[in-house]
């Protein structure tokens, strides 16, 4: 039955008309499975149709799903309900006490749909924080990594668990969805600080698996040796580490700028090993502590100059960008190639390029047009970031950024994210000035549901324009989202200062609220 209301759910919008009353009768069925398979479908309808302007199933879906959660026998019946509910009810923190009954049932399958509705939640979920911190330290891995991502939807609101997923991070018996736990750490330490050992970062740097606990050590400044000491061993993928931890440890590194010789002498001994990735990150770091690029220049040119063919050519773009400008004379050995098959090389070689100090060329059409690609190999998102490296000199992009932002996918746009974020970016210019009104169409829920494009698209508009009654309207509207972006949302509209002065009754709203993290 669940996979035939699917079927319509999933055609066009008069047929998702037509299977309304499917939906109703379901939800109202005396067999309990079917009940349950109403409200799932329900759930199913809303992520499928984000953002369309008519929904005309949730109005009488509500207090149907709501009867059940406050009177159903059926403990399952219950949590389909109240997963159904947090996907669109503005009070979808209401819903939590159901879901934590249910998180610590004896029956597996009900535990794990309610930790994945929890992180439907997000913030407001925070009361489940003590549990999922329970849940995070026992072994099962099904159950450790959807805590661990429950965690990480909250974000700072998650901040009590921090202690603890390092201590899971540093434990070496622990294998079970420890990505995960990396992930979470990183996602709440963007926002929110508490006191670290730096014996137990250390661990968690050596045998954590991800890049959250190097992460931590740069954004929280842990000045300790021993920490240092792991971050610099974190540099040598031979290790078992990838790539993408070794690029986290080394910029933690150049944000500590540690002077103790220890380090810089471990540094250079990497920088002249025959570890060719290792070499590259040490050497880059060894320019960022001491000023002295010689070291750097040695070991990246030979790199740089074998082109794609060499093994660690990625890591070597990866160091030059680290380095910056004290690399310009690798400039000429950079030769993009833009016809590879995959965007990645090519996208990270433009990145060094012009972190080194080139000027936009005939690669910036080919970086916008990334932009335009609905891929799962970060294209758009490395593209923004090249785009992004320019500042003002990006100004030719715009066109392409305005048609990205207007145009939607329902399931979740990063994509218009990222073009906002590279609007912002590029600041006051005439071509940004005529995205005003893409922008600004943009601020309106029914037209983009996600709080987290809205809040970019009030930035970008504050970047520009200046107007600031237009954005702290905005980002005061994102506050009633009650998600992550809360929080970046309070963070902009404190930027922003006395400017900001139309967002002051919703954040005494907010000030006021049962959940102390949004407080």
């Amino acid at each position: 039955i669940r996979d035939r209301v699917s079927c319509l759910v999933g055609s066009e919008m008069c047929i998702r008309d037509r299977s309304l009353p499917h939906v109703l009768k379901l939800l109202d069925h005396e067999s309990t499975s079917k009940r349950a398979c109403g409200a799932m479908v329900v759930r199913e309808m809303w992520f499928k149709n984000q953002g369309l302007d008519h929904i005309p199933w949730i109005e009488p879906t509500a207090p149907k799903l709501a009867k059940l959660l406050a009177d159903d026998p059926s403990k399952a019946v219950r949590l389909a309900a109240a997963r159904a509910l947090v996907c669109f009810d503005e009070k979808a923190g209401d819903h939590v006490d159901a879901l934590l009954s249910a998180l610590v049932d004896d029956d597996i399958d009900l535990s794990r749909m309610a930790l994945s509705a929890i992180s439907d939640v997000g913030p407001d979920a925070w009361l489940a924080v003590p549990i999922l911190t329970q849940i995070v330290k026992e072994p099962g891995q099904m159950t450790r990594w959807i805590a661990a991502e429950a965690l990480q939807v909250m974000g700072p609101a998650a901040r009590d668990a921090g202690p603890t997923l390092l201590e899971v991070a540093a434990d070496p018996a622990v294998f079970d969805g420890k990505s995960y736990v990396g992930d979470a750490l990183f996602w709440i330490g963007e926002k929110a600080k508490w006191d670290i050992d730096p014996k137990v970062l250390a661990q968690a740097i050596r045998h954590g698996d991800s890049g959250g606990p190097a992460y931590l050590a740069g954004e929280f400044g842990v000045q300790d040796l021993g920490v240092a000491v792991a971050l610099a061993e974190a540099l040598d993928v031979t290790n078992g580490r990838d790539a993408y931890e070794a690029n986290i440890a080394a910029n933690s590194l150049v944000q500590l700028s540690p002077t103790n010789e220890l380090i810089h002498d471990y540094l250079k001994e990497l920088a002249q090993s025959d570890r060719v990735h290792a070499q590259a990150l040490a050497a880059a770091v060894c320019t960022r502590l001491t000023g002295n690029n010689a070291i750097a220049i040695s070991v990246l040119k030979p790199i740089l100059e074998a082109g794609e063919k060499h093994d660690a050519y990625d890591t070597a773009l990866s160091a030059a960008k680290l380095i910056g400008p004290d690399a310009a004379e690798l400039l000429a050995l950079i030769r993009p190639n833009t016809a590879d098959r995959s965007p990645w090389t090519p996208l990270n070689a433009i990145q060094a390029r012009w972190k080194l100090g080139g000027k936009p060329d005939q690669h910036l059409a080919w970086v916008a047009s990334e932009m335009t690609h609905r891929s799962a190999n970060n294209a758009p998102d490395e593209a923004a970031e090249a785009l992004m490296l320019l500042g003002p000199m990006a100004d030719a992009a715009t066109p392409t950024m305005v048609a990205v932002i207007q145009t939607f996918v329902p399931h979740g746009d990063y994509n218009r994210w990222h073009a906002c974020t590279v609007l912002k970016s590029i600041g006051p210019t005439a071509a940004t000035r005529a995205a005003l009104p893409a922008l600004t169409h943009l601020l309106d829920r029914e037209v983009d549901p996600s709080p987290y494009n809205r809040r970019v698209a009030a930035e970008a508009i504050w970047s520009i324009s200046r107007d600031a009654d237009l954005v702290a309207t905005a980002l005061a509207d994102t506050l009633d989202d009650r998600g992550r972006s809360f929080f970046y949302a309070a963070s902009t509209l404190e930027r922003m200062g006395p400017a900001a002065s139309a967002a002051i009754d919703r954040l005494e709203q907010a000030a006021s609220d049962r959940n102390p993290h949004f407080r």
